[in-house]
């Protein structure tokens, strides 16, 4: 709700792509509400990512840069940059 929105990955019709910074802190934020699964392009400058919060219990740890990720069904990824 607070700080700089930034939407990302526009024209994907099955993710909903964002990045959300306030206080100098920056979370990208990922959602595919397809029940199949989609990729997502993510223009990235980040060197690491920390994952959050997800939905999966095997999601993937990612401890670099993310250009492009795909999703599985009804998956949600929330990644500190």
């Amino acid at each position: 709700m607070y700080g700089n929105y930034e939407l990302l990955d526009k024209r994907n019709p099955k993710v909903y792509a964002y990045t959300r910074e306030e206080a100098g802190q920056k979370f990208l934020v990922l959602l595919n509400f397809s029940s199949t699964e989609a990729q997502a392009a993510i223009a990235n400058s980040a060197t690491t990512t920390t994952l959050v919060l997800t939905n999966y219990k095997d999601a993937p740890v990612n401890n670099r840069s993310i250009e492009s990720i795909t999703l599985r069904p009804y998956e949600a990824l929330i990644y500190r940059l």
